[in-house]
């Protein structure tokens, strides 16, 4: 699958022997429940996983414990405690598993999440320390279909991901993408928090965030610090805007079609964070 973003990478899985076998596709991958709640419950349990949600412009990488999410209620959302990580599994299509060293962190294996359209929304891969034997036994739980039944791994067309709309009460402006580093910089460089969020219409994630270290490699914009790393592609940056919501300033880095690739706001409701954000937004991006 292409995207603009390079491989993330995680130190290297230690080395163990299989002990089980599954029936797979030429390409290796391994059917999985479209049961969702149930999948991600039986990850849930894991200690450690190294997940993200991403389109083509961005990624949002957690190395944690994936949240449990709220009991059963009618309807295809749901959602964790804090709402800080939201679904909508009408959206979901297919996700398969792979038990093998991933391209993109070197973990033990991977579990692709797809909508209709070809697009891999969320990656999950083992955390970087596990035994392959460890994951084998996860994904031996998840397993169910025939490798048959599959789709191709890209099977649709170019119009893959659906962004949400720049909200209409939003403040656009004249700042270039780049300035997003400056406030990135401010932040961390005093110990600040942010909080980052990736959003399409089959997930939405968000994180609290110190942005400890940044760099810009090639037009990828990185940003680190754990267990959270991001990366926006500034070439994918059409223009920024400002939005007042309860929560405070949100910043929005749009995309084509007046999309919303990624947004930031304050770290903290009040106290420290909350004023530092503020004093930031308003001395970078004037109004």
């Amino acid at each position: 699958m292409s995207s603009r973003l390079p491989p993330f990478s995680f130190p290297p899985a230690p080395v163990s022997r299989l002990s089980r076998c599954f029936s797979t596709t030429a390409d290796g991958r391994i059917p999985l429940t479209r049961d969702w709640p149930h999948l991600l419950a039986t990850l849930a349990r894991l200690p450690h996983l190294a997940w993200q949600t991403r389109h083509h412009a961005a990624r949002l990488i957690a190395l944690d414990r994936l949240p449990a999410l709220s009991a059963p209620h009618p309807g295809a959302h749901r959602a964790d405690a804090r709402g800080h990580l939201e679904f909508d599994f009408e959206r979901w299509h297919v996700a398969w598993a792979r038990v093998a060293l991933c391209p993109c962190c070197e973990s033990a294996g991977r579990i692709e999440v797809l909508n209709a359209r070809g697009a891999e929304f969320m990656h999950l891969c083992a955390h970087p320390a596990s035994a392959p034997t460890d994951w084998a036994e996860t994904v031996a739980a998840l397993n169910e279909g025939r490798p048959a039944d599959l789709p191709p791994p890209d099977f649709a067309g170019s119009a893959r991901f659906v962004l949400p709309g720049m909200p209409a009460r939003s403040a656009q402006l004249g700042a270039a993408a780049s300035r997003l580093i400056d406030l990135l910089r401010t932040l961390g460089e005093n110990g600040h928090t942010l909080s980052v969020l990736l959003r399409t219409v089959e997930v939405s994630h968000r994180r609290r965030f110190h942005p400890a270290q940044v760099a810009l490699r090639g037009s990828v914009l990185h940003a680190w610090s754990r267990p959270t790393t991001w990366q926006l592609a500034l070439d994918a940056v059409v223009g920024l805007a400002l939005e007042q919501t309860t929560e405070g300033v949100w910043l929005h880095a749009a995309g084509a079609d007046d999309t919303v690739l990624m947004s930031f706001g304050p770290g903290a409701a009040t106290g420290p964070d909350r004023q530092a954000w503020d004093h930031a937004v308003q001395a970078l991006f004037p109004i």
